[in-house]
């Protein structure tokens, strides 16, 4: 009898202690969440660590992981996911903190392991796009392309869109297999190629001098479905490949903007037809923009440079008005400070152009010359130390005033 009663005092002792924790964890809990509640996080993540600590029990990490995210404390959640991976190795929401930190850290390989691991462990019926995505983006960031095209194709066969085709073509461009990109993209865009999609294949096949393809392929929608947009993406590439008057015949028949002939003539220096097609925008709109391009064909095509000084300045003056443009505001200054009319003018203009672009060196040759016809050539020299020795030896005109500004220190 004694022995019996003994057991049931033990049994009603473990009650107790068991019951007695419960409801310390429990008041834990309540109290980690209402400091969770008045945005005390640090509190709060203090809380569940003592409680993994004293129950090892794994969602109480989790909370310490989840709110160390919260407050930006990468390094601590990154070291208890970490601790959390070693114990199990199997928890989703675990591996995404994981791919978000090393996203953060920019460590690719890192990423790229725990997207491996996610994709893994994902089910099958409810896979997420978004992470055959993200690992096709980390294998572009390495160069892998042959990986990244892997990943971005089986992304899109789960969901097809624009934003993952276009990351699926810049890939194939890059492999130099654009032929991979065009059934998706005549499969996707039925009859017209959207605007924004079609110019920025076109800067990247530029960038990569792999234009032929896409000519060809803007080509075949224009022919098949001749309208303004197909036009207006044909349209581009002739004019970066220099087909002006094709470029030309188009944008009359679907009144395309004049503008991009405009200045691709003025990097041809072909004045005579930039002017022409000036004079087209100008008798359509009375823009003060094309004041200030007309000052620059004005003056580059003048023989005489003197005998039209007036008419550029005043047209760079009208320009200026309205728009902030850098590159009127360095003409204008430059001419000012070259030709000895108004160097101080000359040289406040430079300095507006300098605050759109800082390290521009034409914009620092002009405000160093201006200091120079100053006098002021120790300052004249401190700028021109700030072109790069590269820009100071391949442009001529800028080398022959470092040379006048040190003749003149010496």
């Amino acid at each position: 009898m004694h022995r019996c009663f003994e057991k049931i005092i033990s049994l009603l002792f473990c009650c107790f202690v068991f019951v007695y924790g419960q409801n310390l964890e429990d008041d834990k809990i309540i109290e980690a969440l209402s400091l969770i509640d008045v945005g005390d996080y640090k509190s709060a993540i203090e809380i569940y660590n003592e409680l993994y600590s004293s129950t090892n029990k794994l969602e109480y990490l989790e909370e310490v992981i989840r709110l160390s995210m919260m407050i930006g404390d990468t390094k601590n959640a990154l070291q208890y996911s970490r601790e959390y991976q070693n114990i199990d190795n199997k928890n989703l929401k675990i591996k995404y903190i994981l791919a978000n930190i090393y996203m953060m850290q920019r460590n690719t390989n890192e990423a790229i392991l725990a997207y491996e691991d996610i994709i893994k462990l994902e089910d099958r019926d409810s896979i997420n796009k978004i992470n055959f995505k993200a690992l096709g983006g980390l294998y572009a960031l390495k160069r892998e392309y042959k990986s990244a095209q892997k990943y971005l194709m089986q992304s899109y066969e789960i969901e097809k869109d624009s934003h993952t085709l276009l990351f699926i073509t810049s890939v194939d461009i890059s492999l130099n297999d654009f032929a991979h990109s065009v059934p998706l993209i005549k499969d996707y865009f039925k009859e017209t190629i959207d605007n924004d999609f079609a110019q920025v294949i076109t800067q990247l096949s530029f960038n990569n001098q792999s234009l032929g393809d896409i000519e060809s392929l803007f080509t075949t929608y224009y022919e098949k479905y001749p309208n303004k947009t197909n036009a207006n993406n044909l349209f581009r590439i002739y004019i970066i490949d220099g087909n002006l008057d094709s470029a030309l015949s188009l944008a009359n028949e679907y009144e395309l903007d004049l503008e991009p002939l405009v200045d691709r003539y003025l990097l041809m220096k072909d004045y005579k037809n930039a002017r022409a097609i000036l004079k087209q925008l100008m008798d359509k709109k009375d823009d003060s923009y094309y004041y200030g391009v007309m000052a620059i064909i004005d003056f580059e095509e003048a023989q005489d440079k003197e005998s039209v000084l007036d008419n550029v300045i005043e047209n760079f003056k009208i320009a200026i008005k309205d728009n902030d443009s850098s590159t009127f505001a360095n003409y204008l200054g430059y001419l000012l400070i070259d030709y000895d009319i108004d160097i101080n003018e000359g040289i406040k203009y430079v300095e507006n152009a300098l605050k759109q672009e800082p390290d521009n060196p034409a914009y620092l040759d002009s405000l160093a010359w201006g200091y120079y016809k100053l006098g002021k050539c120790n300052k004249a020299l401190e700028i021109m130390n700030k072109i790069k020795q590269e820009t100071l030896e391949n442009e001529k005109e800028i080398n022959e005033h470092l040379e006048h500004i040190r003749k003149c220190l010496e």
